[in-house]
């Protein structure tokens, strides 16, 4: 038996881990969390230490990560230069730059959270 542990997700937030974890065990699909502790304690270590990782034994990976796909990956994890777009938020569309409205929705920064 190969005693090895493999990481098959990384989180930024340990509920985040819980919910997956809590899928996985479920499943019969034994699992670690890696890191959650120090994350908890400091979350500015979290860029240091690689976030909580996510970990089960060698020859349940495959299957793990199969279970996996069911939830999807956090928004957190979006890419930075993500963040730094013009978006509507009300229905996500691209916003342009010298815009205050979307095109799509008609929704405006300056209205709030609701569409116009």
């Amino acid at each position: 038996m190969n005693d090895s542990l493999v990481t098959v997700r990384s989180f930024r937030f340990v509920a985040e881990a819980d919910v997956c974890q809590a899928l996985l065990e479920s499943e019969g699909v034994q699992c670690f969390q890696s890191n959650s502790t120090v994350v908890q304690a400091d979350w500015l270590l979290g860029n240091a230490v690689g976030y909580i990782q996510l970990q089960v034994p060698a020859d349940q990976a495959e299957r793990a990560t199969e279970l996996l796909k069911q939830i999807p990956e956090s928004r957190s994890d979006v890419d930075d230069a993500k963040l730094d777009e013009n978006v509507c938020l009300s229905c996500g569309a691209k916003m342009a730059e010298s815009s205050d409205r979307c095109e799509q929705c008609g929704w405006s920064f300056d209205d709030g959270a609701e569409p116009a």
